[in-house]
Order: C-alpha cells, then structure tokens, then sequence
C-alpha cells in the first residue's frame, strides 16, 4: 500500500495553530505510521520540530498575514488592517502561489489550521482538505 501524503499548512500568528495540530498528527502517526507529512507556513522550522514526535518536509512560506502586535493582547490595528488589505489585494496571485505549492507536494490531503486561501486552493485542485 502506497503511503499518504498528508500536507499540514499552518498559520504564522502565534504558536497556538501548531499547539492544536501537534497532537492530532502525532496520533495520526501512531495509527498511520507510513504517513508522509510536509509543513508548510512561516513558524521557525525548530519550533515545529519540537511538537512533532517525527521527521517531516518543511517549507517556510507565509500562507496568511498576521496580526500585527504591540502586545500579547493589543493588536496593532492600523498596521494590521494595511498587511490585511495587502493580502485580499493580491488574492488572485497568492492563491495562484498555494496552487502551485500543492501542485510541488501532491498531498492526499490538506490539513490547515487555518490559513483558508489554501483550503480554496485545494478545491480547485480537487484535493481533500479540512480546516482546523
């Protein structure tokens, strides 16, 4: 049996995405231990490492903008909504960009938590994806 490709595409805002998909995919493992995982998204590729119970394919790319903070509780909201605007402005290339990452990796399936423009994406390339 050919193994599955499982491609985890996570948020750069914080460390709470990974802390929530860590346990889901190490379980995955336990139960799939042939499952191929590539992460991609902008969190230090050590930081991931440290979450994750084995060896994986990494790529550092943004997949989503990122709030902007003063603080860990006060948002930079001028800043932000600039970054955010940015995004949707350029929406028609950035999905052509996750197209193209998911035609790189020909995953089984897309697990994102949750930058949604790679969820639209994988539609239009018909692959599974579920967002967390």
């Amino acid at each position: 049996m050919q193994s599955s490709h499982l491609l985890l595409a996570l948020s750069g805002h914080g460390y709470g995405h990974l802390a929530q998909c860590a346990p889901v995919i190490n379980a995955l493992w336990r139960d799939r231990p042939d499952l191929k995982l590539t992460v991609c998204g902008a969190l230090p590729r050590d930081i991931v490492e440290e979450r994750l119970d084995r060896a994986f394919d990494y790529r550092c790319v943004e997949l989503d903008p990122v709030l902007q903070m003063f603080s860990a509780w006060e948002v930079d909201v001028p800043a932000s909504q600039q970054i955010y605007r940015a995004f949707h402005d350029n929406r028609d290339a950035g999905l052509q960009q996750d197209m193209d990452l998911l035609r790189e990796f020909s995953p089984d399936l897309v697990l994102a938590d949750i930058p949604w423009r790679i969820l639209s994406a994988a539609a239009q390339l018909g692959i599974a994806s579920i967002g967390m």
